[in-house]
């Protein structure tokens, strides 16, 4: 049984409300939960990466391994993949994957998990 990798992640943020009259709505709280698709991570393997937005979002970016992680829009705007790429010269560790998510009217949210990344071998040719 492996320890230490999360699958699952919320974060609640506050919605920044930018009107002035009291009955105009922000997105309000946005809800992010991220899931990589892999059970195990490991060096050199490509991870996709499901967000769900509990309200509808006009952009997210993602940030991993030290390098931006794109994210599209899949059959809603509330919900959202990405793809990255865990370099084959990485090592073994602990890695986090940050992600920032804007609202239809301009609420933020942001959120991170930690993932969890195993060694791996590769036989090279001598």
């Amino acid at each position: 049984m492996r320890t230490g990798l999360r699958f699952s992640a919320w974060v609640l943020a506050v919605g920044v409300c930018t009107g002035a009259g009291a009955d105009q709505q922000s997105d309000g709280d946005i809800l992010l939960t991220l899931s990589p698709a892999a059970p195990a991570l490991r060096i050199g393997d490509a991870v996709l990466v499901s967000v769900t937005s509990s309200h509808p979002l006009t952009t997210l970016e993602g940030q991993a391994f030290g390098r931006a992680m794109p994210f599209w829009p899949t059959t809603s705007q509330r919900q959202w993949n990405g793809l990255i790429g865990i370099d084959v010269g990485a090592g073994a560790g602990t890695y986090d994957l940050e992600v920032r998510a804007t609202g239809l009217q301009g609420a933020a949210a942001r959120a991170t998990i930690s993932l969890l990344v195993e060694g791996r071998r590769f036989e090279t040719r001598q």
